[in-house]
């Protein structure tokens, strides 16, 4: 769902309105604190986490090429071709979406998990990781194997919480959306 959207400007722009509002309702809510501080170790565990997944995104796009061939590099054209028509506008109010996204994901569910749920930061890192995979599934049954990617990288970043940061969470997700 929210690859689709980041294709269309005005509702991209009001899912990130939204988002931001439902986040800082639920904050209050929940009662939760976020720690917003963008410090220099925070920044620094932002950069690894980003080299991380960047490494580890490449070694798996080649070991799917080798394993399925020509399917799968089918299923990458694919994905790119839905993303074709993407301007600088559309990048930048999908830039808006991540953050606000992970004020959903990191600084509402996962941090509700873990400090009113009781949730270890393994099993909540999971869970939220889960269903932001879940919020990614493309329309088309073709590249649906694409939200398991997005569930994995939550799993990655997620860890990025531990920083004690949303900023953390955030920043480097961003860059991988």
């Amino acid at each position: 769902m929210l690859f689709s959207i980041k294709n269309k400007l005005a509702p991209t722009l009001l899912l990130s309105a939204g988002f931001a509002a439902i986040s800082l309702w639920l904050r209050q809510v929940f009662n939760l604190s976020w720690n917003l501080n963008c410090t220099m170790n925070v920044l620094q565990a932002s950069a690894v986490g980003l080299a991380v997944i960047v490494v580890i995104n490449a070694g798996l796009h080649k070991i799917f090429e080798v394993i399925w061939g020509e399917d799968y590099l089918a299923r990458c054209r694919l994905l790119l071709a839905h993303f074709q028509s993407q301007r600088t506008i559309h990048f930048i109010a999908g830039g808006f979406l991540a953050a606000t996204e992970e004020m959903i994901f990191c600084g509402i569910l996962l941090e509700n998990l873990m400090s009113k749920m009781g949730l270890g930061s393994s099993e909540a890192i999971i869970l939220s990781a889960l269903a932001f995979g879940a919020a990614h599934v493309l329309p088309d049954r073709r590249l649906a194997p694409f939200c398991l990617w997005a569930v994995f990288e939550g799993i990655l970043l997620g860890d990025s919480i531990r920083a004690d940061s949303l900023v953390a969470c955030r920043y480097a997700r961003s860059f991988c959306e």
